[in-house]
């Protein structure tokens, strides 16, 4: 029994790309899902018919966002690109200065110390290529990602055409007495990650606007690419929104220090309106996720997948929750 626990570990272990390609693809999946779901039961339209109208909505829906904004966007962020030696090298003279003038500043803004603006810059670079380059395996670059991306769309749409068929797979694993809960129990999963999908799309959607809107409102420069990207980053919980930060709080450093206040008091607005606000009204039939284990499990799957892990974090936890409830802790309380 030893040797199989052994040697079923390292097969996971060998095996970790392939098993993040399919719980990719499941997660795909249940987000195709959502569109295809409603044109079958709502329009009667057959779920093959549906997969191509789901694709061709989101595609389309992207292009027309891309066709919008990204001129700007692009535009923006390009500015922002050549202009941030600069900003650092400013930034960098007038830390120094503070750090001559308030000695007790030396230790941290000094030259070569921990929170000098080239130093900190690179420290981030570092993390950050950290974060891209872990988990990624089959998505990498070339052609092994291309083929994993397109493995990963065939999976998720065979899944979503017969869902019935892959459900019905998966729960003959199970005793036969068993499987009407295991059913309920899949079923809640999936309803559970397509709320969470929806939820994560709309604050996304309404981070960009309040922080864009904010940040022209503000003064700050290349308000629409900072605002889109704080958006973009607050999809990785807890990090997210903190890189989000960095951006907007540089710029307006440059520009006018006064400037930070303002740029503080738009993210604490967003986190709050999404936090107390938008989140429990969106997200009701989402599972309770304890904040402690939620910050657990965001470090150590960073830790461990990188990106990826950062990204699947909450969905898995949700998961992992859910079962727990409806078994174990079941179990518990009739007891």
């Amino acid at each position: 029994m030893l040797v199989l626990a052994v040697f079923i570990v390292y097969l996971f272990v060998r095996l970790m790309d392939v098993i993040m390609l399919l719980y990719l693809s499941f997660i795909v999946a249940l987000f195709l899902s959502i569109f295809v779901d409603f044109f079958n039961k709502r329009l009667k339209v057959p779920r093959v018919v549906g997969v191509i109208v789901a694709l061709l909505v989101i595609i389309g829906m992207i292009t027309a966002l891309v066709a919008l904004v990204l001129p700007t966007f692009l535009y923006q962020g390009e500015q922002l690109l050549s202009n941030l030696p600069k900003y650092l090298s400013d930034l960098e003279t007038h830390t120094r200065a503070l750090a001559l003038k308030y000695s007790v500043l030396d230790p941290m803004f000094g030259p070569g110390k921990a929170l000098e603006p080239t130093n900190l810059l690179d420290k981030i670079n570092v993390g950050i290529s950290g974060l891209f380059q872990k988990g990624m395996g089959l998505f990498v670059s070339g052609v092994g990602g291309l083929i994993g991306i397109i493995a990963m769309l065939m999976i998720a749409v065979y899944i979503v055409i017969k869902p019935t068929e892959h459900y019905e797979g998966m729960l003959k694993l199970c005793p036969k007495s068993r499987r009407e809960k295991a059913r309920k129990l899949l079923e809640r999963i999936g309803n559970t990650i397509r709320h969470w999908m929806v939820g994560r799309a709309l604050a996304m959607l309404l981070i960009m606007v309040i922080s864009t809107i904010g940040f022209f409102i503000a003064g700050v420069k290349f308000a629409l690419f900072l605002g889109i990207l704080n958006g973009i980053l607050c999809f990785i919980p807890l990090i997210g929104p903190l890189l989000g930060l960095i951006g907007p709080v540089l710029v307006s450093l440059i520009d006018s220090p006064i400037k930070v206040i303002w740029v503080l008091i738009i993210f604490i607005i967003v986190q709050i309106t999404e936090t107390y606000f938008f989140t429990p009204l969106v997200m009701k039939k989402q599972v309770d996720l304890p904040p402690v284990i939620t910050i657990a499990a965001v470090i150590g799957m960073g830790s461990l997948l990188g990106l990826l892990g950062l990204i699947l974090a909450i969905p898995t936890v949700a998961i992992a929750m859910i079962i727990l409830k409806e078994t174990y802790l079941k179990k518990m309380e009739e007891v």
